[in-house]
């Protein structure tokens, strides 16, 4: 993953121009488009890259960025890229706010730069005022039941923990309560009530609705607004704020989710999970995959549930990676579970698009995930050769190291040295796919390592101390059966989804297949790297199986690297068009 942040630095962050993100807030001419988005994604983006690297002219960029989009300000404390009419937004306008007031604010967080928040505070004022004084709700303006609009609260929130101002809070539980008024999306009731969120209305979408304020099953908003009102929860404590995004995520999790870790149908809720074997259209929005890892990451914060790890795990190396240009310089708009990669469209007239706009921001947020320190000690989510420099709890320093090839394999070193011996509690995840999971501290074998859980080491602690894991990377198949009863099979190993690929297939595409498993699943896979093996493909293995009644074996890889030319050479497919084995071989 270290190349791959590398990369997405290099090629895509870094290579962005400032002057194209900034223009539309001079020019001030939107009112059904979402060019305000583009500058603030982007710049989260670079002030995460910053922290990462502490790399000089990535600082640099961000005071140009910075400096470009001041400039934009106006003496009232707006910075907009919708035309302005007295009494009227436009339908992104207070979107494109929000990520403007998110990324001001992180730039403070990480530099303290006192410029970012004053501005920040006086576009947040202006906006509070102007709506306040034409009486309209922040949940009435904008499209799909007022969502996108409502996710002001998060950098409200923020805004309220920097200065105190309790207006800012005010504001934001405002929006909360508004959720029940001005046919709002009811976010917190549905979610305690546990209705399932594709079903959270009662129309049909089609072409002629779903852009449209009555469609309030968009599922990247939705997700943001669970996000934020965690945010919210942090600051008040409300219980049912946290059970509303338990509830919320599960029900994701349970009803939407498809095999690869991402959802939906031409952006919105639509029951993915049992519905992911029929021709849906536009499935798998990218934007969807990484919004699942940030409400997943900020609900593992609060719950330290490591069923919600997993969920990370599986939708960051399988549908976002899957999202990502091998160079880093693009993400696709969406992730089909058959055919050929696309690279997707631009919007607005700003040469990217939403999802390109948004990956950069996740695989950001990847180091950031892997090693966190709780409040008994470090906290280990996921594995990958990495480095963590951790401040604990008691103001000691202490450095953890992991050398491992995962996902390729199971097997992970980690090296614990704190500055001097401490008494601590390191908790490390013990997937939930692996059949079998080993750790020993120092070659002693530890006791109650459980798929599915923390592992809680308590111990005391030094310098020479080394964790040995090993999780049981087995290959196994996926059933799964379509509307019309018709069993067909996909494959997996330890995290990855697999795929057949056409660069590597020996069959053809065209040609179904059973896969041969050995019983409970398992099957006995066998690493494969021909000389011809393409750059892109991280990794592909060899599996049994039967075609056109004869047993034999046929190369998978890993769903992340299938379709990554972005052309019909590497169509791929992961549920095969088989039926069932042919009956001369039964």
């Amino acid at each position: 993953m270290g190349g791959r942040i590398d990369a997405v630095i290099a090629n895509r962050i870094m290579r962005q121009d400032i002057a194209p993100l900034v223009d539309p807030f001079i020019k001030r001419e939107d009112d059904r488009q979402w060019r305000g988005e583009f500058w603030g994604k982007w710049f989260l983006s670079l002030v995460d890259a910053w922290n990462y690297t502490q790399n000089p002219p990535i600082k640099k960029k961000l005071e140009e960025a910075l400096d470009a989009l001041l400039k934009t300000q106006d003496e009232r404390g707006l910075i907009t890229a919708n035309r302005q009419r007295p009494g009227h937004w436009g339908i992104w306008d207070i979107w494109g706010r929000r990520y403007t007031l998110s990324a001001l604010l992180s730039w403070h967080q990480s530099s303290h730069d006192e410029r970012a928040l004053q501005a920040a505070r006086r576009l947040a004022d202006y906006t509070i005022d102007e709506l306040n004084r034409h009486k309209t709700s922040v949940v009435q303006t904008g499209l799909f039941q007022g969502l996108p609009s409502s996710t002001i609260i998060e950098p409200l929130v923020d805004l309220y923990r920097h200065t105190r101002e309790d207006r800012y809070l005010e504001f934001a539980q405002s929006i909360v309560v508004d959720w029940n008024q001005f046919d709002g999306p009811r976010l917190i009731d549905k979610a305690l009530e546990h209705v399932p969120v594709a079903d959270r209305i009662s129309t049909i979408l089609n072409g002629d609705n779903w852009f449209s304020r009555e469609n309030g099953i968009k599922a990247y908003e939705m997700m943001a607004c669970y996000e934020a009102l965690g945010h919210l929860y942090r600051q008040t404590g409300e219980p049912r704020y946290l059970a509303a995004i338990r509830n919320a995520w599960q029900s994701i999790r349970d009803d939407e989710i498809m095999i690869a870790g991402s959802g939906t149908s031409r952006e919105c809720w639509c029951h993915g999970r049992r519905r992911q074997l029929e021709d849906l259209p536009t499935v798998m929005e990218s934007c969807t995959a990484m919004l699942w890892i940030k409400l997943s990451w900020l609900v593992l914060q609060l719950t330290c549930n490591a069923a919600v790890a997993d969920e990370i795990e599986r939708t960051f190396y399988n549908a976002y990676l899957h999202s990502m240009k091998p160079d880093g310089s693009w993400f696709t708009r969406h992730n089909p579970l058959s055919g050929a990669q696309v690279p997707g469209e631009n919007q607005c007239g700003m040469d990217q698009n939403c999802c390109v706009a948004n990956g950069p921001r996740i695989m950001m947020l990847w180091p950031q995930m892997c090693i966190v320190r709780g409040e008994q000690g470090p906290i280990i989510n996921f594995y990958g050769q990495c480095q963590a420099n951790i401040t604990l709890a008691d103001g000691g320093g202490l450095e953890i190291s992991m050398e491992s090839d995962y996902p390729r394999s199971g097997d992970v070193l980690i090296k614990v040295a704190p500055a001097r011996p401490r008494q601590f509690i390191l908790n490390l995840r013990i997937p939930a796919w692996c059949d079998r999971a080993q750790v020993c501290v120092n070659g002693k074998p530890c006791q109650n390592v459980l798929p599915g859980t923390y592992l809680a080491i308590d111990r005391l602690w030094s310098a020479e101390d080394r964790i040995e894991a090993s999780f049981g990377m087995n290959a196994r198949v996926i059933e799964a059966r379509d509307q019309a009863g018709m069993p067909h099979q996909a494959a997996r190993f330890g995290p990855l989804l697999l795929a057949r690929d056409k660069r590597i297939d020996l069959l053809g595409l065209d040609q179904p297949v059973h896969i041969k498993t050995t019983g409970e699943g398992q099957i006995q896979a066998v690493a494969y790297s021909p000389a011809a093996h393409p750059d892109a493909i991280m990794m592909t293995l060899k599996i049994p199986v039967i075609a056109g009644g004869v047993e034999t074996s046929n190369p998978y890889c890993d769903y992340a690297s299938a379709g990554n030319t972005w052309t019909p050479a590497s169509a791929f497919l992961v549920w095969d068009h088989n039926r069932r084995p042919d009956r001369s071989v039964e």
